[in-house]
């Protein structure tokens, strides 16, 4: 884990490394955030439920939570690493191993019937799968309270191919019992 920070914080400084990418690498990319705000403290705090029901759903004797991170900002400065996913976990069994990552997402309501990853948030989730090498996941929860959603969506970060996917295209990535632990496939690199 510590190599790949290193590699990454490396990364800034050799800029030229990158031209073989299509997409502009995570330090070229500009993030213009607001002040914190009452709003914005509340969404913070639905963030942090959200994670924290996700977190709980996964076996604590197969999976091994590696990094668990917060956005953390203060006059626009904000740590490089929060760019990345919220939460890295290892799984481990007597057959398979993988280390994975998941980005978690909550809302109310489909807001114009989908869900929608800004061309930031999209760009900054496939780098950090590019250069690390780790599969990435978001894990979306829609309606009721972030600490208990009535709907929750797992899709592969390959198959969020545009910013914004449309309720009925998430069928395929809903799971059917909310609150079961998760279970995932090493060779087929699929959470469910």
């Amino acid at each position: 884990m510590k190599n790949i920070k290193l590699e990454l914080l490396s990364l800034l400084k050799k800029p030229r490394r990158f031209h073989r990418y299509k997409n502009p690498i995570l330090p070229y990319v500009v993030q213009t955030k607001v002040a914190v705000d009452d709003n914005t403290a509340e969404n913070l705090k639905k963030g942090h439920a959200f994670e924290e029901f996700i977190v709980r759903l996964f076996d604590q004797d197969l999976f091994t939570l590696l990094e668990w991170r917060s956005d953390k900002e203060i006059n626009g400065v904000s740590p490089f690493m929060s760019r990345f996913p919220d939460l890295e976990f290892y799984y481990k069994s007597d057959t398979q191993e993988l280390h994975f990552a998941i980005e978690c997402k909550w809302q109310q309501n489909f807001y114009d019937e989908g869900i929608e990853l800004s061309d930031y948030q999209l760009t900054n989730y496939r780098q950090f799968q590019i250069v690390t090498g780790i599969p990435t996941f978001i894990i979306w929860g829609i309606g009721n309270i972030a600490s208990r959603p009535n709907t929750v969506y797992v899709i592969p970060l390959n198959d969020f191919t545009v910013g914004k996917m449309h309720e009925f295209s998430l069928t395929p990535f809903q799971r059917h019992v909310i609150d079961k632990n998760f279970f995932l496939d090493c060779q087929k690199k699929t959470l469910k």
